[in-house]
């Protein structure tokens, strides 16, 4: 419903939000794209599916696509992705937001319908303004099983970490130094961390 000159700001109006840019940039990936939302069930609550909290340009909170997005949509190439086994391995990973030839993303087959994705996040691109702690090693799942809208990506998120810390829900969800976190069988652990990625 498009803004008027007697409703500058579109109170009252359903999807009032498409005033800001990102909210178009977000409409016309699921047009353009076929990108679907990753908001889970929109219960904003780590006890049920919570999707991607709102980390993406696919969720309420308007951010930068993730690195699995990027990929599909063409904006990363295959030679950045690095696709391992869950038997071990440490890699180095380039932030998802930095222009960059090197590797941006760890992708861990769990079978043949579910991955474990990393990206590392850092303040820049649309995720510029983010404060230390939504900045760090973003760890999710893809599941082409779950098909539901919304459904189909959801955060691996640390236990016992608050998800309403600001600025957005689950903003603190990356891994810094020394964190860990296990996905079934998959242990994913920060050795190193800076601007590098």
């Amino acid at each position: 419903y498009p803004d008027t000159l007697e409703n500058p700001f579109g109170f009252g109006l359903q999807f009032a939000n498409l005033r800001h840019p990102g909210w178009w940039l977000h409409e016309l990936y699921h047009l353009g794209l076929y990108l679907d939302d990753h908001y889970g069930d929109n219960k904003n609550d780590s006890q049920t599916e919570h999707g991607l909290g709102w980390w993406s340009l696919m969720t309420p909170g308007l951010g930068d696509m993730t690195i699995w997005e990027k990929w599909i949509v063409g904006f990363v190439s295959d030679q950045q992705i690095i696709c391992t086994s869950s038997s071990g391995g440490r890699y180095w990973i380039a932030p998802s937001s930095v222009s960059t030839k090197k590797s941006k993303a760890v992708i861990i087959p769990l079978d043949s319908k579910r991955v474990v994705v990393l990206e590392s996040i850092r303040a820049a691109g649309l995720y510029y303004k983010n404060p230390i702690h939504a900045q760090g090693l973003l760890a999710y799942v893809v599941d082409l099983n779950n098909t539901g809208h919304g459904f189909g990506l959801s955060l691996i998120y640390p236990k016992n970490r608050k998800v309403d810390i600001p600025p957005f829900f689950m903003s603190a969800a990356p891994l810094q130094v020394g964190e860990s976190v296990e996905f079934e069988k998959v242990k994913i652990s920060v050795i190193e961390a800076g601007n590098f990625g």
